[in-house]
């Protein structure tokens, strides 16, 4: 009797921590990721993109490999100036491309070409799992160097919340001029600690660890090597943090963690009073200016040179 109670207790205890934990590792290693009408519905509610965005620009696809064993989907919008400078851009999780045209038009003016990609298990893009920058990062700087063979002039990374996790690594594996992060996480491992605390009926002192192994057994990366604070204290270039400041998903913090752990002083941050990923939706002109005032200052600011008729 005494044996049976206790086999059953023990049953118990361990349905409660492994189903939760598998259902953690589940939703990381692979979420739901937007389909294209999806995102083209939000993105068309969103109503920062336009259409005319493109007028007079032209689109080309990119052919890109993974190491892993994957095609990349990627393409670039040329400015409609002609110009030698290039900026890539990488979504959030569950995102894809299409999502990323919002911030299109911001560095077009600002005299950039503008290269998009899907990152793996998104869009139409291969891979088996999301691992946050652990393996997306190589794929981002196989696409920096993609930009480098075909332009001659300056390369840099913007990312938002995922994507800006993923620029952040990419760093220690490309050189790039310069580096827009909008809400990225400091530390996976830590933005882990931090939803398990808001998420009902699971306790982070029970259900990280067992989520941590199950994450590592089934996606063979851990969650704590992914560092994009790690990363930054190793940065060379100029680089601007935006974070909202009522960022309920990735916290504030996280920005101002990741500011301080670069290693310079060519850096600045951007704190809205925004939710999360809505900083430029929350003050479209000011986000702009921000951006442009940051390229200005370092020389990266190229829209006045449209003028002339070519950006170089």
């Amino acid at each position: 009797m005494i044996t049976a109670i206790i086999l059953s207790a023990t049953v118990v205890l361990l349905s409660y921590v492994m189903i939760p934990s598998y259902m953690v590792s589940q939703k990381v290693l692979h979420p739901r990721a937007k389909t294209l009408d999806e995102a083209e519905k939000m993105r068309n509610d969103d109503g920062i993109y336009k259409p005319e965005d493109l007028n007079g620009t032209r689109r080309e696809d990119i052919a890109l490999r993974s190491d892993f064993g994957y095609d990349i989907y990627a393409f670039v919008i040329y400015n409609k100036v002609p110009s030698e400078h290039a900026v890539i851009l990488s979504h959030g999780v569950t995102c894809r491309s299409e999502l990323m045209f919002r911030y299109l038009k911001i560095f077009l003016d600002m005299g950039y070409n503008v290269v998009f990609m899907d990152h793996r298990c998104h869009g139409r893009t291969g891979g088996d799992v999301v691992s946050y920058g652990y393996f997306e990062k190589y794929d981002l700087a196989k696409a920096v160097r993609w930009a480098k063979e075909h332009f001659n002039g300056r390369i840099g990374l913007f990312g938002e919340s995922m994507g800006a996790g993923i620029s952040m690594q990419a760093i220690e594996l490309t050189d790039v001029d310069f580096l827009i992060e909008d809400c990225g996480y400091s530390s996976f491992g830590e933005e882990i600690h931090y939803n398990l605390r808001s998420t009902p009926f699971v306790f982070d002192a029970v259900h990280y660890l067992p989520s941590r192994l199950l994450i590592k057994l089934r996606g063979k990366y851990d969650i704590e090597a992914v560092s994009p604070v790690m990363s930054m204290a190793k940065a060379k270039m100029p680089v601007l943090i935006i974070h909202g400041k009522k960022d309920s998903y990735v916290p504030y913090t996280m920005g101002e963690k990741i500011f301080n752990a670069v290693p310079h002083d060519n850096k600045q941050i951007y704190a809205p009073e925004a939710e999360h990923a809505y900083s430029v939706k929350y003050d479209t002109r000011e986000y702009k200016k921000q951006i442009k005032t940051f390229l200005m200052r370092y020389g990266l600011y190229f829209g006045d040179l449209a003028a002339t008729g070519k950006v170089s």
